[in-house]
């Protein structure tokens, strides 16, 4: 007959049987010996499993891996500390902080489901009214949907931090060689592999390594096996990203030993624009089954990279563009101006000659000074192509600015006079002998006096006083100006923007153009700033500021010498 308490306890399990099936957790329950006593119905449908299946069965790991481990459930019953149960992969168990002699984990679970599902599971006691444990209750929450949803975010915000990276890498002011590499790493992280390398698409069919990252460079330019070469083709034709796992025969036989990580795969990527430029191969560690969440961002990293190795071809193309059209403007500019020295020499000659048959002392003397000036005029010409072809060093001494400034007022004194020009001199008295280059200094202001001159004598303005002043100031920042102010024809705008490009001329046959743009050479070699303000039919002041010293260094160069050395040593 049964007691009071048997009648209580079947009750019990009773009202433990409807809270289990009842909840829409998947829950099960085992006992102290281990055996399941209630499996319920969204436990069955999470798992596969069904309750007739396992219930009286100590098997209710099934629903974690293939093989048998202890679950929480059993530790619990087994009053077993955390510590003592092996971890389930990439988990970590702990205590409950809401239950005593409960725990909790949370992991993922291959075997379950088609793709494996994330759980956060729950193992708490049941115990008698005495406090004694009579069992073990374990929840399991399915958390898949908002894990994977963590992870995308995840991924997605690492994949645009790697795409802005490579574009940011891809913009740097280095050569290309130099920003594939940056790139490419970014890309490597990303994937948990190298870069093995990026392949051009060459006209004749042949792929020739660019860059190699990770593996020895010299081996690709020898040989490549007939598999990669055909892997590389059938990218390029496909134009699309591919991936295989055929890797015993591409990394082993081509690349070098040095590559110790086991890769998994291999993605080939077309780097393209409206045509395949080139292939980049990436070995992974990574399993192939991630590769269609993959694709779109290596589409997006081949586009990237694609536009850079096109943007580096049609700047080549540029650059030998204008490489030929300089060379072409020169020899014509240069051939212009020494067909004028030609004619110059001819007629000279020629009047030199008939001074000689006429016995007319007066024309073999003007014919002489024309053969003289025209030499004189090649001699400049040379001058000027020598000093414009060479880098130059800043000889640094003791000069007076001043002294330099009159000296070439001197020289240009008597043709000034001889072009009713007058020149006025306006010198800082507070300027005394300095370290600078006496050359620079000399030769251009020289230039630009010479050039001013041009200026007044080229300006038809009827009844127009010419004049042109020199001046220098000394300013505070430890620099000199010097300034050439002339009352000439001036300058539009459009001869303005192009007055320092190479063989620019406003003196039509009379010269060559390389007067200014010498000028400048010579200023910046100074560490100087050249300026120009002009206007039409009022003149134009070209400002030179070049730095000083007042004491050279033990070496006997100036600190700005040495600044410029420790920059560009050698």
């Amino acid at each position: 007959m049964p007691t009071k308490n048997t009648g209580t306890c079947h009750q019990d399990q009773a009202i433990l049987r409807q809270i289990v099936q009842g909840s829409p957790i998947p829950t099960y329950v085992i006992n102290t010996q281990h055996m399941v006593i209630h499996w319920n119905n969204a436990l069955e449908k999470l798992s596969g499993y069904g309750a007739a299946e396992l219930l009286g069965s100590g098997r209710h790991w099934v629903i974690y891996q293939a093989g048998k481990r202890q679950t929480l459930a059993d530790a619990v019953v087994a009053e077993k500390p955390p510590g003592a149960l092996k971890p389930y992969d990439g988990s970590r168990i702990s205590p409950s902080e809401l239950i005593e002699g409960a725990f909790e984990a949370e992991a993922f679970f291959p075997n379950m489901g088609e793709n494996g599902r994330w759980l956060f599971i729950t193992a708490a006691p049941i115990r008698r009214s005495d406090g004694k444990i009579m069992g073990a209750m374990e929840t399991l929450w399915d958390k898949t949907e908002e894990k994977r949803a963590a992870l995308n975010l995840k991924r997605h915000n690492s994949e645009l931090s790697v795409l802005c990276a490579v574009s940011e890498a891809l913009c740097k002011p280095l050569d290309l060689a130099k920003r594939l590499e940056l790139a490419c790493l970014e890309i490597a992280g990303l994937f948990s592999g190298d870069v093995l390398g990026i392949f051009c698409c060459g006209p004749d069919g042949k792929f020739l390594p660019i860059d190699i990252f990770g593996a020895d460079k010299a081996y690709h330019h020898t040989r490549r096996p007939d598999g990669l070469v055909a892997l590389l083709k059938q990218a390029a034709e496909s134009g699309e990203v591919t991936t295989t796992e055929c890797l015993p025969e591409i990394v082993e036989n081509e690349f070098s030993s040095g590559l110790k990580k086991h890769y998994k795969c291999i993605y080939l990527v077309p780097l393209r624009t409206e045509e395949v430029l080139g292939i980049l191969l990436l070995g992974s560690t990574m399993s192939s089954g991630i590769f269609p969440e993959v694709k779109h961002i290596l589409e997006l990293m081949g586009n990237r990279i694609g536009a850079a190795l096109e943007n580096a071809r049609l700047h080549q193309q540029l650059v030998a563009s204008e490489r030929m059209a300089a060379i072409g403007q020169t020899a014509a500019g240069l051939a212009h101006y020494i067909k004028n020295i030609l004619l110059g020499l001819k007629g000279g000659s020629y009047i030199l000659d008939l001074g000689f048959n006429k016995n007319d002392m007066d024309k073999m003397t003007g014919g002489w000074q024309s053969v003289k000036t025209n030499i004189r005029r090649i001699s400049e010409l040379v001058t000027d192509l020598l000093t414009y072809s060479k880098d130059r060093t800043p000889e640094f001494q003791k000069c007076s600015p001043n002294d330099i400034a009159h000296d070439v007022c001197t020289l240009m004194e008597a043709e000034l006079k001889k072009n009713n020009i007058t020149l006025i001199e306006v010198f800082d008295p507070a300027i005394g002998e300095l370290f600078m280059d006496s050359q620079t200094v000399h030769r251009s202001l020289l230039n630009l006096v010479s050039n001013a001159m041009d200026a007044c004598t080229m300006d038809e303005t009827p009844g127009k006083d010419h004049r042109i002043t020199v001046k220098t100031t000394l300013e505070q920042k430890g620099s000199i100006r010097f300034e050439v102010h002339d009352n000439g024809m001036g300058m539009e705008d459009d001869v303005l923007k192009q007055l320092f490009t190479a063989l620019f001329s406003t003196k039509g046959g009379k010269g060559t153009g390389l007067g200014l743009l010498i000028t400048q050479k010579l200023v910046q070699e100074h560490d100087g700033h050249m300026d120009v303000t002009s206007h039409p039919g009022k003149g134009s002041v070209f400002t030179i500021r070049l730095p000083y010293k007042e004491t050279p260094d033990d070496s006997g160069r100036t600190a700005n010498e040495l600044s410029r050395q420790e920059v560009h040593p050698g």
